[in-house]
């Protein structure tokens, strides 16, 4: 929308043109990309049965912001906001059943073990 762009790409590149260093890009269900200005990350979503999506992307952020002040790799931290995520929008009550660390660690074995 700010950018006028017809797609997230465009004003992807956009942002980065005007001095942006990182950029996440939240998709939902397709999961979550951090655009640099040599380096794109991609990070599937994990699918799961959505019961609601109150919450969904402040803890993505929380998850995702976590890993970064933890010194984790991009990818990681992509990959944990998403859990984070997927956890909340698969209960039954949102963001009031946010997940804890170990619960989110818990899906990510889980998951990455099926996966």
């Amino acid at each position: 929308v700010l950018t006028h762009g017809r797609r997230w790409q465009d004003g992807a590149k956009q942002a980065l043109a005007a001095g942006v260093r990182q950029l996440v890009i939240k998709q939902g269900a397709a999961g979550s990309t951090l655009w640099a200005e040599k380096q794109q990350i991609h990070v599937p979503a994990f699918k799961v049965a959505s019961n609601i999506s109150v919450g969904a992307g402040d803890s993505f952020n929380a998850g995702f912001l976590y890993g970064v002040q933890q010194g984790w790799e991009w990818e990681q931290a992509l990959r944990f906001g998403n859990a984070t995520a997927a956890l909340v929008v698969s209960g039954s009550r949102g963001i009031l059943d946010s997940p804890t660390f170990l619960q989110v660690e818990s899906f990510l074995h889980a998951k990455l073990r099926t996966e």
